[in-house]
């Protein structure tokens, strides 16, 4: 980058002679279609350009005969002329068809106005430095530079810009810390950012620390280093190493070798790094928050950042940030400490956890550390007494699938050794007293099948269609989906899932779902086919479906083989048929195998149960929800004694049929 001080003999930048060669075609003076430059008579740009239509040729000349011998050559076109000579070197023959009929002398600042469409620059503009103008030449946007606000150009204006359109950015866009840091964040951004002439690089950083904040010279002078890491990540651990609560012996000397190592040896002073780490962590923070992407990119930043820590001898810093992954397991790990403790205690390192901002996300890790709590809250709680099975199993829908769903949350909650080690204690308490429970409820299900009776708050599986199913088909219709092999705790985030299609939840007035009660024993071949028979029996899919046909005439029945959709289909075109015919069909049920299968295979003890991993169970209720009355007009079922509903949603979502496997 050369600068030209008026006056001078030097190298012109191309920018000038393109903005003066504008000045001379906007001259329209067909006597004065020459412009001679004071300069050196050298030129490494193009021969020659066009400028609104007309072709402007520039020739480097170092004599007189040299300009008299362009002049011969191009005797009606426009021409800038590089020399060194002086006016009275060139004499009357070079001059009388110069443009004023004189040498200009190159003012590189009188060219800035009009890249602007201004009539001047502002002194403060002039006091940055004659390197100002040269940048501003050199680096003209194809579309030009944005026109300035007033009649001066201002250097917030005129440099903003530059940066900007250096750092590869649209025009006009004013930057901020967050810009720079932001774009810098990419590697090829970086690579623009290092190809800029180092000293103008130089001068703009310095411009912009001084004008714009030391966070945005920060930026620039990270970004610069040919360092692989990250501006935002070095911000980061800036951040974590200037933390008025950070302690340790390791982290002095770690201040000194990332201020040698990424800032060149700069000294940073306390106000000065604490801006610059709340910068980078406004930025991350934003990035979490903004969608996949962003977030992707920002853990990556949050794991260098945790490397530089490692990198500069101090890594156990990083559990003191509240940004930094580290930082929340160890608030995890406090977690653990205190689950013996009670549950108040659990409450106040819950408390810490949810503070971390990672702590946003609703990752497996977090939903443990939260369930691990409402079991230690839960443990703390008196035991009732459950004289009758009826007891039993309202306390198992009303509780207990809570309890089953938190310890599946649990059981595999942790990869730290510490942590996991610590859920392991407090699940060990949780199914001690599970057990208690479960040994009553046996006992009264044995005295049960020696002696049937009717169950309070539960219906036995083979009065499921006529108690649960019967009242809703009456006007309505019913779309009846049986999960094979669902627990109650299976069921209730199958109930949640499905609130994301508007469904809502009809329960019985007291407020707790009923129950079906399985025959025994709960295989397959005797508690589903009485299930869907309405009648206890035995059998496989072909005899559940003509029980089924049996109990509501004309009513389909789909099992696994049913429900395999063709190319760009969720459902098959017979399941849908009947889904939509409400009138035709006011029955219409699903076997869905996923639960059972999946049990059989695989272990599921840490597994989510949502809509989309019961394929096709999404599509299913989505169908149902359209095509019939549900999707038209709501209706409330004619027969709907003892039912409340629990939410302002259209449709209704009835779990009906739930078969309780123990772990192991």
């Amino acid at each position: 980058m050369s600068a030209t001080l008026k006056g001078a003999t030097a190298p012109v930048e191309p920018g000038y002679v393109r903005q003066r060669a504008t000045a001379l075609v906007r001259h329209h003076d067909p006597h004065a279609r020459v412009l001679v430059l004071h300069a050196v008579p050298q030129w490494s740009g193009e021969p020659s350009f066009t400028v609104e239509g007309a072709t402007v040729h520039v020739r480097a000349c170092a004599s007189q005969l040299a300009v008299l011998d362009a002049y011969a050559q191009l005797p009606e076109s426009y021409l800038v002329v590089l020399t060194d000579r002086t006016a009275q070197d060139l004499g009357d023959a070079v001059l009388l068809r110069a443009w004023r009929r004189r040498v200009e002398m190159p003012d590189l600042w009188q060219a800035v106005p009009a890249l602007f469409g201004a009539t001047g620059c502002s002194r403060e503009l002039h006091r940055v430095g004659t390197w100002a103008p040269a940048a501003l030449l050199s680096h003209v946007p194809p579309d030009g530079w944005p026109p300035a606000r007033g009649v001066e150009v201002t250097p917030d204006h005129a440099l903003g810009n530059l940066l900007t359109h250096l750092l590869g950015r649209s025009l006009p866009e004013t930057p901020d810390a967050s810009l720079v840091l932001t774009t810098l964040d990419t590697p090829a951004a970086r690579s623009r950012w290092r190809n800029v002439d180092p000293t103008l690089r130089a001068e703009l950083t310095d411009w912009a620390e001084n004008r714009l904040g030391v966070d945005v010279g920060f930026g620039l002078r990270a970004g610069a280093d040919p360092s692989p890491v990250t501006p935002l990540a070095v911000g980061l651990a800036i951040d974590t190493l200037w933390d008025r609560h950070a302690s340790g012996q390791a982290r002095g000397p770690a201040m000194g070798r990332l201020l040698e190592r990424h800032l060149g040896g700069r000294q940073l002073s306390v106000e000065a790094a604490q801006r610059i780490g709340a910068s980078c962590a406004a930025v991350v923070r934003q990035q979490l928050a903004v969608n996949a992407a962003h977030a992707a990119d920002a853990r990556r930043t949050l794991a260098q950042a945790e490397a530089v820590l490692a990198d500069l001898g101090w890594p156990e810093g990083a559990e003191h940030s509240d940004l930094l992954p580290a930082g929340l397991t160890a608030r995890l790990r406090a977690l653990g400490e205190v689950l013996g403790q009670g549950s108040e205690a659990a409450e106040a390192a819950l408390s810490q956890v949810n503070q971390h901002v990672l702590a946003h996300q609703e990752t497996p890790a977090l939903v443990a550390a939260r369930m691990a709590v409402r079991l230690a809250r839960w443990l703390e709680t008196t035991e009732p007494a459950c004289p009758t099975l009826s007891h039993s199993l309202s306390r198992q829908v009303r509780d207990g699938a809570w309890v089953d769903r938190a310890v599946n949350a649990v059981w595999n909650g942790s990869d730290d050794g510490v942590l996991s080690q610590q859920y392991a204690t407090l699940l060990a308490q949780v199914a001690a007293r599970r057990q208690t429970r479960d040994r009553v409820a046996a006992e009264q299900l044995a005295v049960h099948a020696a002696a049937p009776h009717p169950v309070e708050g539960s219906v036995p599986v083979e009065r499921v269609l006529a108690e649960v199913v019967q009242p809703w088909r009456c006007g309505d219709g019913v779309l009846l989906v049986v999960l094979d092999g669902m627990s109650t705790a299976v069921a209730s985030e199958i109930a949640e899932s499905a609130g994301e299609l508007g469904l809502a939840e009809w329960v019985p007035v007291s407020g707790t779902r009923m129950s079906a009660l399985a025959a025994l024993p709960s295989l397959t071949e005797i508690s589903r086919a009485s299930l869907l028979s309405g009648e206890l029996t035995t059998g496989h899919g072909p005899a559940e479906k003509v029980g089924f046909a049996k109990k509501f005439p004309g009513a389909p029945l789909f099992h696994k083989d049913d429900l395999r959709a063709g190319a760009g289909a969720q459902l098959p075109d017979p399941v849908a048929d009947a889904i939509d015919d409400t009138a035709g069909k006011p029955v219409v049920g699903v076997v869905l195998n996923t639960i059972d299968d999946t049990l059989h295979k695989q272990d599921v003890s840490a597994m989510q149960w949502t809509l989309d991993r019961l394929a096709p169970l999404r599509p299913l209720l989505s169908a149902r929800a359209r095509g019939g009355t549900y999707g038209r007009a709501h209706r409330r079922p004619r027969s709907r004694r003892g039912a409340r509903h629990r939410g302002p949603a259209r449709h209704c979502l009835a779990v009906a049929y739930a078969r309780q496997r123990p772990r192991g």
